[in-house]
């Protein structure tokens, strides 16, 4: 039984739907233009000069446009971002963050390390953040940087600012569609027995398959059993029409394959 990720391949993923018993195999869906150019003045300004007081991370691609902007900074700059409290959407993103800028930016050797507030979901982080807000004693409305992409939902920055939170949005990245897309759905196929599944893990992921034409995407969606790595992806899924089989209690390999197996084991 094969499962299709419409996702970049992993060796996580790899190995760990191996071991679950299942064949993995990669679509690559989506392709992403980064850019930092926004984000490196901003940087260079200091968290002081603008009055931002935290930094709000929604994404691994994120992480990446951070990256690059740390190599045109000086020490002098990063210093500046000492001790900034960082709010995140993901333990991956969280992972990705403190390894690839280990030693750097907000994490400069012999400096205390910043708080750092990881939630499952954008919409966990909104409770904390609001919550956190209501027990402030100053006066003065705190100033978030929210480093996000082009296709960002609303209920975060929306829920926030009717907190009374000041946000500073910055895109650093744009999602595009794969352009090798069509060629791999030209060459792979699932089995006719229905027994494959179909992994989504972005509504944009899923808008970019069902745009294609002539579409090739409907064999995907009509003869699979369907997966979505959270509520966001499955509800978008079933807005389309599609029944979604296995949703992850949180969006992790572990807890995507925890809920297909689970529906294989014990469906009627």
């Amino acid at each position: 039984m094969r499962l299709w990720f419409f996702k970049a391949h992993t060796e996580e993923y790899q190995v760990k739907t191996e071991q679950a018993g299942y064949e993995p195999r990669f679509i690559t869906v989506l392709d992403q233009k980064y850019t930092s150019d926004a984000l490196i003045p901003l940087l260079q300004q200091g968290p002081s000069a603008l009055g931002i007081t935290g930094i709000i991370i929604t994404s691994q691609r994120s992480v990446t446009t951070l990256s690059r902007a740390n190599s045109v900074l000086t020490n002098q700059h990063r210093q500046a971002w000492q001790g900034i409290p960082l709010y995140i959407v993901g333990e991956t993103t969280t992972s990705k963050l403190v390894q690839t800028l280990d030693q750097q930016l907000f994490f400069l050797p012999h400096q205390a390390r910043p708080s750092i507030t990881t939630t499952d979901y954008a919409s966990q982080l909104a409770d904390h953040l609001v919550q956190q807000q209501r027990q402030q004693q100053d006066t003065t409305p705190p100033h978030l940087l929210f480093l996000a992409g082009d296709k960002r939902r609303e209920a975060l920055p929306t829920r926030l600012c009717e907190a009374g939170y000041q946000l500073t949005e910055i895109q650093t990245y744009e999602t595009c569609r794969h352009p090798d897309l069509a060629h791999q759905l030209d060459h792979q196929h699932p089995s006719s027995l229905g027994d494959d599944w179909s992994i989504f893990f972005s509504p944009s992921g899923v808008d970019y398959l069902l745009s294609l034409q002539p579409p090739p995407s409907n064999v995907w969606l009509t003869s699979t059993k369907i997966a979505a790595i959270g509520h966001t992806t499955a509800t978008h899924l079933q807005s389309l029409g599609y029944q979604v089989h296995a949703i992850a209690a949180k969006p992790s390999i572990a807890h995507l394959l925890d809920a297909i197996v689970d529906y294989d084991q014990n469906r009627v």
